[in-house]
């Protein structure tokens, strides 16, 4: 194993010896508190070919009003972080400031299987705080990612449209993943396979991120397995092409969709855009002349 990788191990186990049995309190620092989720649910990003983020991500400054989840509830915040509308009118003329965020988080989990309906509305609404109108949208806007919403998502976020239902799409997906219950700690992976000019130059980078010990970011909201069987399947090994094999692991914005998703064999985990991520190893896929396997772990873990 690459020595780099097992340095970041027995630092993680040093970390869990130091909080004893209760392994549980490393998924309940908070990353931000929520008034921070109006400047990063939606970011687009910059590099040459889509998959990445190398350099940084930037704010859409095209949107002309600013809503965040409080309590479960959509607001309108205005200038000076003054809520304007929303929840029934329950906060407005409050500052965020003010309020704070005195919210219990849910306790991480893992994916929950496959669902019916009657079952996934009851569970979003349990683990969420939202109404049954409320969660029977995010149970269909997470079923439509998973089978090809992706793709209007991720232009979206990248300024390749502005369609309103893109964007829709865009923030009820994102927002679900910021204040559903936060992905259990397993490992995670993703498969993706790129032409051979942009993956020299993908592996170029990531090694010289990991020289430096900067992150990257995934280009956009993504989709994971905690199967590597199943991302494995998305690397399209023998077609010329290079493929990379990520795994990911740490503190991660990210949740299992399983019992949302329309695939549920894929045991799929999404990954929220805000999500930066530190290479630490990479190493050819071992018989496979074509696939590099890269790990990667949440930043400042």
């Amino acid at each position: 194993m690459d020595a780099s990788v097992e340095a970041y191990r027995k630092r993680r186990q040093q970390r869990l010896d130091a909080h004893g049995d209760d392994t549980i309190l490393r998924y309940h620092r908070r990353r931000q508190k929520r008034l921070d989720l109006r400047e990063k649910s939606i970011r687009t990003a910059k590099w040459s070919n889509n998959l990445f983020d190398f350099d940084s991500l930037k704010q859409d400054t095209d949107r002309d009003d600013d809503w965040i989840t409080m309590n479960g509830s959509p607001v309108l915040v205005g200038e000076d972080d003054v809520i304007m509308g929303g929840a029934g009118g329950k906060f407005t003329g409050e500052k965020l400031s003010d309020l704070g965020d005195d919210s219990p988080e849910a306790e991480p989990r893992g994916n929950l299987g496959k669902m019916d309906y009657e079952q996934r509305i009851a569970v979003v609404q349990r683990e969420l705080g939202v109404t049954t109108e409320e969660a029977n949208t995010y149970c269909n806007d997470l079923r439509k990612w998973s089978e090809s919403g992706y793709e209007s998502i991720r232009k979206y976020q990248q300024g390749e449209t502005k369609d309103p239902e893109a964007r829709r799409l865009t923030e009820s997906v994102e927002d679900y993943i910021e204040n559903a219950p936060r992905w259990d700690g397993d490992v995670i992976s993703r498969g993706i396979s790129v032409s051979r000019m942009d993956g020299n130059l993908i592996l170029k980078e990531l090694e010289r991120k990991i020289n430096t010990g900067e992150s990257i970011g995934m280009c956009g909201t993504s989709s994971w397995s905690e199967d590597e069987k199943v991302a494995r399947q998305f690397l399209g090994e023998g077609s010329g092409k290079i493929s990379i094999l990520f795994h990911a692991e740490g503190e991660l914005t990210a949740t299992g969709i399983q019992h949302l998703s329309k695939y549920p064999r894929e045991k799929e985990v999404a990954m929220s855009v805000s999500q930066r991520l530190t290479p630490v190893s990479i190493e050819k896929d071992e018989g496979k002349s074509d696939t590099w396997v890269v790990w990667l772990v949440s930043e400042g873990w």
